[in-house]
């Protein structure tokens, strides 16, 4: 329907929208969250340091640090693991960057992408610049997630996930909020960061067709410039009110803009957006996971011979098909490609009875490159239908004999809590003092009752710092030896 009266036509109803960014900020602002919530966002948050600590000793890891080293500042914020202190927004940029070398930080579904990568960053810099109660931060925190999962719903979409990163593009606007909150910005200045911050989202998926690393940078960047957006709007820096939904803003650029008023609905009583993040088990793509659950399921159920195997046929949803490196069937150069392709994720879950983070280090194994070629991926109508409420997908495998094998996983299944926390530990040990460990894991999953969350950043100074300066190592390829004595738990 048009309305012409005005000489020009529109859509009806268009330019009536209410003030979507400012409603929007003034209920994160104001957000309180019950127990629940706080227990599974003090989760994540240990979570997330875990991946942080995982790679402080990656090349990757190590190359950053050499740049941003060169200019330390005293009273600024704490690098994870490190006895380095920087300026807030660099601070974010590394402690970001490490966790995203990971491949295993938490997953939202309906975004496709990875919240806590620029969300806990952006908060943790910002703890030098003020005091902050547990309970504050962890609103703070739920603020970031809740704007990132109804932002998804709105905006991500198959053609959304073929050209942009919602990692990097919704996680910048959503830790802006959370920035925004933490330095205890007026709904007006709030709204100068997040209009300052969506100006600079920015992330695109070609990394998934050429195989470069650039997408560990972008969840990092985003938190970055979250972090510098709230700052300068702390100072009186001004943006567009209309950031939202405007007729060039946000919405309107990525998705309808008619639709722009459904990030201000929440049925009542539905679950926090964090509530629904997933915490990974397997460090791979989120798109092959379901993939590779089958195919462990399958192995644990029946005993062969890889040797034996003539084909693998895989069937999952199409969305994830459709992300850029995730139809890979070789050949498998790098453990980025290892964790992307779908192929290769079922196939060394076969040769290798199970998956665990060796599966992706170990890309250049013998049996495992057999195996790959003989995977071929499709995508099913009936698993198109519940995703992204549940990923799943089927895994059949068929012998040389002419027996045949096949397992279906309806949903990825959760890490649980004691899976957290044990992987935490294993991971925090090589960076931590023993008492540095049961200390940071305490105040973690208390923090909520914190009068000062920075006591967490206290503890997460290295016992072992590592060298910063003059890395020489390559990462155009990176041995499998290398990633697996950085940041293997076992």
């Amino acid at each position: 329907m048009t309305d012409t009266s005005s000489g020009s036509a529109r859509v009806a109803g268009e330019d009536d929208l209410p003030p979507v960014t400012r409603l929007l900020v003034e209920e994160m602002l104001a957000l309180d969250v019950g127990e629940k919530t706080l227990r599974k966002a003090e989760l994540n948050f240990l979570d997330y340091l875990s991946c942080a600590l995982a790679t402080r000793d990656l090349p990757w890891t190590r190359q950053a640090l050499a740049v941003v080293s060169r200019w330390p500042v005293s009273g600024g914020s704490q690098v994870i693991g490190t006895d380095l202190v920087l300026s807030p927004p660099d601070a974010a940029f590394i402690n970001g960057l490490m966790a995203a070398f990971t491949s295993r930080t938490d997953i939202h579904p309906s975004v496709s992408g990875h919240p806590c990568v620029s969300i806990f960053p952006a908060a943790l810099a910002l703890l030098g610049q003020k005091r902050v109660s547990g309970r504050e931060f962890l609103n703070a925190i739920v603020a970031g997630y809740e704007v990132m999962g109804r932002l998804g719903r709105l905006l991500v979409n198959d053609k959304f996930r073929s050209n942009f990163r919602s990692t990097s593009i919704l996680g910048c606007v959503s830790a802006s909020f959370t920035a925004a909150r933490i330095l205890g910005l007026d709904v007006d200045r709030a709204i100068n960061a997040i209009a300052l911050a969506s100006n600079w989202a920015a992330g695109l998926q070609e990394w998934g067709h050429s195989g470069a690393t650039e997408q560990f940078y972008q969840g990092a960047n985003a938190a970055r410039a979250a972090v510098a957006a709230a700052l300068l709007a702390e100072q009186g820096v001004d943006g567009s009110s209309t950031i939202l939904e405007g007729k060039s803003g946000l919405v309107a650029a990525f998705g309808d803009r008619s639709r722009a008023a459904e990030l201000l609905a929440r049925p009542a009583g539905a679950a926090r957006e964090i509530e629904l993040t997933d915490i990974k088990r397997v460090a791979a793509c989120t798109f092959v996971q379901a993939g590779v659950y089958a195919a462990e399921q399958l192995v644990q159920r029946h005993s062969f011979d890889p040797a034996t195997i003539k084909r693998v046929e895989v069937e999952t949803y199409q969305a994830a098909l459709n992300c850029p490196g995730v139809d890979n069937a070789g050949p498998i150069d790098g453990i980025l490609a290892a964790r992307m392709s779908m192929q290769h994720s079922v196939a060394s879950v076969l040769v290798r009875k199970g998956a665990s983070d060796d599966n992706f280090f170990d890309y250049d194994n013998a049996a495992v490159s057999v195996v790959t070629p003989k995977v071929t991926v499709a995508g099913s109508p009936a698993f198109n239908r519940i995703f992204p409420k549940q990923q799943a997908a089927t895994v059949k495998v068929s012998l040389s004999d002419g027996k045949m094998f096949a397992s279906t996983v309806e949903d990825v299944p959760s890490f649980e809590e004691d899976g957290v926390v044990s992987r935490y530990r294993a991971v925090a040990k090589k960076v931590l003092s023993e008492r540095q460990v049961d200390r940071v894991e305490m105040l973690v999953r208390s923090c909520a009752a914190l009068d000062d969350v920075g006591s967490v950043l206290d503890e997460l100074r290295a016992a072992n710092p590592p060298g910063t300066s003059n890395v020489s190592m390559s990462t155009s390829h990176i041995s499998p030896s290398a990633h697996r004595a950085a940041i293997s738990p076992g």
